[in-house]
């Protein structure tokens, strides 16, 4: 939406309160790039809101454009790799049941409330799609989200 805003205000003449709205905009485009370390669009972003601060139209006539499109590049990529991570997670390979040596690992890591190598585990178990028992697998992660080691120890431990 603000790269979308940013492409109208760039269409615009800016002066007054449109040069407010689009330093307002690029400010948040800013904090967008540098959040994710797309460094590269993150500094034209900033340079852009420093020029739009100093009035410097001329500077933002030149470099609006380039960091649209270094933005609409951005978003396009990051699209394929979420489409190839959802792609991918459908394709989980079967198993009839969550292995038993993970689950004894697990039990003796949410005795020892080890979160980390529970979460290890939790991704391990995560990785198939079981023939039956994904429900409890299903339930540990909830239960591991909310903080209910004493909940998870005694359903393994059943």
């Amino acid at each position: 939406a603000l790269l979308e805003k940013l492409r109208i205000l760039t269409k615009e003449t800016l002066s007054g309160e449109t040069i407010m709205d689009f330093t307002i905009t690029v400010h948040g485009l800013k904090g967008s790039t540098y959040g994710i370390c797309a460094d590269g669009a993150a500094q034209l972003a900033e340079d852009l809101e420093r020029a739009a601060r100093a009035g410097d139209l001329h500077f933002i006539g030149i470099n609006a454009s380039l960091f649209i499109n270094a933005a609409e590049t951005l978003l396009k990529n990051i699209g394929q790799a979420l489409e190839k991570i959802t792609v991918g997670a459908a394709e989980k390979p079967r198993a009839p049941a969550p292995d038993k040596a993970l689950l004894a690992e697990l039990l003796e890591a949410c005795k020892k409330y080890k979160t980390s190598a529970m979460e290890a585990i939790l991704v391990k178990l995560e990785s198939f799609e079981y023939e039956s028992g994904g429900d409890l697998v299903a339930w540990i992660k909830q239960q591991a989200d909310n903080l209910e080691y004493d909940a998870i120890r005694e359903r393994l431990e059943q």
